[in-house]
């Protein structure tokens, strides 16, 4: 029988894995978010805010990464 020993990182990485888990469940449960295969979604993602919380937030970097700027001429109104 083997005995498995994790450090404390790991053990940190994996219940942030299960909060951020539950917390993106809980907003599709709500409907407040939805899956989507687009290439125009937005991906979200969770970043720490001061009180040692995880805040729900877009990730607008690897849509813009995708996205191809072009510049359209818009002729003014008279």
């Amino acid at each position: 029988m083997a005995i498995l020993f994790y450090d404390e990182f790991t053990i940190f990485l994996y219940t942030r894995h299960k909060l951020i888990t539950n917390d993106f469940e809980y907003m599709f449960d709500l409907g407040n978010i939805h899956r989507s295969f687009s290439n125009w979604s937005t991906a979200l993602d969770s970043a720490p805010i001061k009180s040692d919380e995880l805040r729900s937030c877009a990730d607008s970097n690897s849509h813009d990464l995708i996205t191809i700027n072009t510049r359209i001429l818009i002729q003014p109104s008279e």
